[in-house]
């Protein structure tokens, strides 16, 4: 799930810095009110990006620290599992 998000977040942004690098190319044919939008948007888009980035590390550490835990959880269960088996024989 964790790197079907990521993916997710990878192919929006790699998506709109297409599309804004396309408009860029054609936003010198259109009028001043359209550059102004287009920098309001590429602003925006850096914004993002510059988010992006401390909150997927944020999100990777906490769900590799959850992971850990309840794999550590698993196995004490299983080991419990274990003592109980091995007590039955």
């Amino acid at each position: 799930m964790l790197k079907t998000d990521k993916s997710f977040l990878n192919e929006l942004t790699d998506d709109l810095k297409q599309q804004r690098d396309h408009l860029r190319l054609k936003i010198h044919l259109g009028g001043r009110e359209l550059q102004d939008e287009f920098q309001m948007l590429d602003d925006k888009l850096a914004q993002l990006n510059t988010c992006y980035v401390p909150i997927t590390n944020a999100v990777n550490t906490t769900a590799r620290r959850l992971l850990d835990s309840l794999n550590q959880l698993g196995g004490e269960i299983e080991d419990g599992f274990c003592r109980i088996h091995k007590a039955l024989q």
